[in-house]
């Protein structure tokens, strides 16, 4: 089946990429900027899901000349030094974006090609349209909890939970919210979204037939509980064992605003 054809549930399954590097694991997911017929591909993850690793490992679809999955797949085995990596010019901002162009051109070079579920920009939430969502919205996560994955099929796993912060405000001053998922290592990097189909409520109560599919943000730490009762915020981890067992997840999520994600089109197309 061709990914245009596909429900937006699968093409959300299709949407990520699992991170295995030699440090740990993490998630990663597509997205795409474009310039007049020039497209720019990317995925999108945590700098702490690749910081200190020496080389990283992908596996992603691959499809027919004509868009189709064949049901198998293509692994790539890459050397962080040879990637291409736009680290995100804010310290505090936990994103890079690493150029997806090398392993589209490496498959064509074997005579393949990738089927991938970008993330458009479009999709972005938008700053000025914040204040519409209602202080508790629905939200779903698709990622790679502790590494967890259908290696079969290669698909990631998503979950559902709600925002634990209002969207409109930004979390302690910075483009951050909360959600009320429960995060494990491995789910680093995972794009968090508005994704309702069918019938929802907005901000006014007022009932809307149709669908709501919009980016708000990408997962990138979590909260835990120290033996001491002290309350940690650490990035999520890639390793499960560098997580104390003494320390409790407190099942939140620390996320970044997705109009972060806008900023790699300024580096990118000046």
């Amino acid at each position: 089946m061709n990914i245009n054809h596909m429900e937006p549930g699968e093409q959300l399954f299709r949407s990520t990429v699992r991170i295995q590097t030699d440090t740990g694991v993490g998630t990663g997911f597509y997205s795409i900027f474009r310039e007049g017929d020039i497209s720019f591909p990317i995925i999108i993850t945590n700098k702490h899901v690749i910081r200190g690793a020496g080389v990283l490992s992908i596996v992603c679809h691959e499809a027919d000349d004509s868009g189709n999955l064949t049901g198998r797949h293509i692994t790539f085995n890459e050397k962080i030094t040879d990637l291409q990596i736009l680290w995100h010019p804010e310290i505090d901002v936990d994103l890079v974006a690493i150029n997806a162009v090398q392993f589209i051109n490496k498959a064509g070079a074997q005579g393949k090609s990738i089927m991938h579920g970008f993330n458009n920009p479009d999709l972005v939430y938008p700053e000025n349209k914040e204040s519409e969502l209602r202080a508790i919205e629905q939200v779903t996560m698709v990622g790679y909890p502790n590494g967890l994955w259908d290696s079969k099929n290669d698909l990631p796993i998503a979950r559902r939970g709600i925002t634990a912060s209002p969207f409109a405000s930004n979390y302690i001053g910075k483009a951050e919210f909360l959600v009320g998922i429960a995060c494990f290592g491995g789910s680093s990097g995972s794009p968090v979204l508005l994704f309702e189909q069918g019938i929802y409520a907005d901000k006014h109560n007022n009932t809307v037939v149709g669908s709501r599919i919009m980016l708000l943000g990408v997962l990138y730490a979590g909260p835990t509980i120290k033996l001491d009762g002290t309350v940690e915020v650490v990035p999520g981890p890639t390793n499960s064992q560098i997580v104390s067992k003494t320390n409790t997840m407190m099942h939140l999520g620390y996320c970044i605003k997705a109009r972060k994600i806008l900023d790699f089109r300024r580096m990118m197309i000046p």
